[in-house]
């Protein structure tokens, strides 16, 4: 609960930062990586919550679990290859003067694009228990 804590006071600072910065038209990537990192860390309290409370509810057959598995799991993805994006542009910003506004421009939409393929990807994977919930509730095998 202390890492939470400590992520929601990050994210008063970016969305501060944001608020300030809001007349540009690109996305404040900081915020979107503190806003999944909280969003991971509350599905994360929710399945301990969830397994405290009901020891016997397993993924893959009570939907609750399955569900707070998949949001943590996508959040997690999706947190992680935003902040690997953004590590990756501000990086290539560096280099703008030599290679050129345009080429590292170009380098971010591809890496933004792999990025998100893989985000997805992940979060088909990690939908399996969920999709396992549903064949058990509706009887197929």
């Amino acid at each position: 609960l202390h890492a939470l804590y400590q992520v929601v006071g990050a994210l008063r600072v970016q969305a501060q930062i944001a608020f300030k910065r809001r007349h540009r038209t690109s996305v404040h990537v900081p915020l979107v990586v503190m806003s999944g990192a909280l969003l991971a860390g509350v599905a994360i309290v929710c399945y301990a919550s969830t397994k405290i409370i009901f020891p016997e509810a397993a993924a893959g057959i009570h939907p609750a679990v399955s569900i707070i598995l998949w949001v943590k799991g996508s959040a997690t993805s999706f947190t992680g290859e935003a902040h690997l994006l953004h590590m990756f542009s501000v990086a290539l910003s560096t280099q703008e003067a030599s290679l050129g506004r345009q080429r590292v421009a170009e380098a971010i939409q591809h890496k933004l694009r792999k990025c998100i393929l893989k985000s997805v990807i992940y979060s088909l994977v990690v939908m399996t228990p969920l999709v396992e919930c549903i064949c058990v509730a509706t009887g197929e095998t």
